[in-house]
């Protein structure tokens, strides 16, 4: 049993499943900055720099191997208790390749790769553990967590050209080439004709994570991020089975149950929604916006 202590209420909460957890906390931090409007003292503008990277259908296990830049700008809106809120816009790339992450002989065959811009505008609370903007408080420093929602847009090219099946009778499927984005995406198959689709992409993404603060003077503070990106659509490396790849299936795979799970596996499976990550190093400044002390607790 979990518990939260504030102004000497104790609020239990139970062990739930992960979204109920942060649906508990996203809603009480809400509640907090609501209930502190009055009393903001201490506002921040920052820019950062860093990493982004994914996990989904062709890179299934989190790696720093295909990391592409991401830069960020963010305002922060301090109040009591050690919560901070946060407006944040972020843009970076992501990549995948199973020439360099396949994990086996299926993944081999699929030979898939993709190169996408996201762009994500974001609200997420911050809380901090420490209480490291006050003068007398001996931390200049605090670990926090950050939970929150966002919506982002991506859009990208990707391209699959799978070695065909044996037995199969065929010497080679000519490769499709995708330009996609969060509603839409043209496939041009090698040697053959264009055709459109419309495959919309829920655009909501929920942010979470952990950082680190560290306050240089009372107005520049240094921070370190590391968060994720839970997010609902399964076509951020255009590897899915919404997308229409299934001219290849149909035009060159039998029917045999067998070569029905390979296919499967060859184009992904829609119900495991991509995630992405970004890390990195960002610089604030921050300003008083009422003449108050200096303390957040």
């Amino acid at each position: 049993m979990r518990f939260l202590v504030i102004k000497k209420r104790v609020v239990f909460l139970p062990k739930r499943n992960t979204y109920l957890c942060c649906k508990l906390t996203l809603l009480l931090g809400f509640f907090l900055v609501w209930k502190q409007e009055a009393n903001a003292q201490f506002q921040e503008i920052g820019v950062g720099i860093g990493g982004m990277t994914y996990t989904g259908d062709i890179q299934p296990n989190f790696s720093f191997k295909e990391t592409l830049p991401a830069v960020a700008v963010a305002y922060r809106r301090n109040y009591q208790y050690g919560f901070t809120m946060r407006y944040q816009l972020l843009v970076g790339s992501i990549q995948g390749s199973d020439a360099n992450t396949a994990r086996d002989n299926f993944a081999t065959s699929r030979n898939a790769s993709f190169n996408a811009l996201m762009t994500e505008a974001s609200a997420v609370m911050e809380y901090n553990f420490m209480d490291y903007k006050s003068s007398g408080s001996g931390y200049p420093w605090t670990p926090y967590l950050f939970l929150g929602v966002g919506f982002n847009y991506f859009q990208g090219t990707s391209s699959i050209a799978p070695i065909p099946p044996e037995n199969s009778g065929v010497a080679n499927i000519p490769a499709t080439k995708y330009n996609y984005n969060s509603f839409s995406y043209t496939a041009t198959i090698a040697g053959g004709d264009s055709f459109i689709e419309q495959k919309n992409a829920f655009p909501l993404v929920i942010p979470l994570g952990f950082g680190f603060k560290y306050s240089l003077n009372p107005n520049w503070t240094l921070n370190l991020e590391f968060g994720a990106r839970l997010t609902f659509t399964d076509r951020l490396d255009n590897v899915s089975q919404e997308i229409e790849t299934s001219n290849h299936s149909q035009r060159y795979y039998p029917s045999e149950p067998e070569d029905v799970k390979k296919r499967d596996f060859y184009y992904g499976h829609d119900t495991n929604a991509d995630m992405y990550y970004y890390f990195g190093l960002s610089l604030s400044y921050g300003f008083f916006s009422v003449p108050c002390p200096h303390d957040f607790y």
